[in-house]
């Protein structure tokens, strides 16, 4: 499946749907191969393009009435992903996430593994852990990566109230490296 999006200058009219969609969906599984999607923005000011080779879906639910999204099982394999002009260039991208759950500010994966080579030589080989944010903060409990010649574990709890002026959270950080 190809999927080619470039963004014009919007001279649609608004919208004007009043009521809110309430619509709630599960999809038990779905398999999808060969998937390249790219994006162009107007005057060249950036151009995005992803692919990957295959793509596993399971048990996903979707409730547009509060804007929740999960699912049980999500695996990418042998992805691509290049954005100009920041250069950024990743080829080999594994991705396999155990759990995903989304809604509003709350967030939470379980990270089963992530791969991946970028063009400046940062070769990930696993990458491990859970990544959790609520309204408090972002929290890492134990996340691990890999690369062919180190590795480094990390628990970062990160508050909100940390970002604002005068702030009294603490930041904090715990990590454990080999080279």
């Amino acid at each position: 499946a190809d999927v080619s999006v470039t963004l014009l200058p919007d001279n649609a009219p608004k919208d004007s749907v009043s009521s809110p969609v309430g619509w709630k969906f599960f999809l038990g599984r779905a398999e999808i191969s060969q998937v390249d999607f790219r994006l162009q923005m107007p005057a060249d000011t950036m151009d995005l393009s992803v692919g990957w080779e295959e793509t596993i879906l399971e048990k996903l639910a979707v409730n547009l009435e509060d804007s929740s999204y999960g699912a049980t099982n999500l695996t990418m394999t042998n992805g691509q992903f290049t954005m100009t002009p920041s250069g950024i260039a990743i080829e080999r991208a594994n991705l396999q996430l155990d759990s995903l759950y989304y809604k509003g500010i709350e967030a939470q994966a379980h990270i089963r593994q992530i791969s991946l080579r970028e063009r400046s030589g940062i070769h990930l080989t696993n990458t491990v852990g859970e990544i959790r944010m609520d309204s408090s903060g972002i929290s890492l409990p134990q996340l691990r990566v890999e690369t062919p010649s180190s590795m480094a574990q990390a628990s970062v709890l990160f508050p909100w109230i940390a970002l604002k002026e005068n702030g009294k959270g603490k930041l904090s950080v715990n990590i454990r490296g080999q080279i």
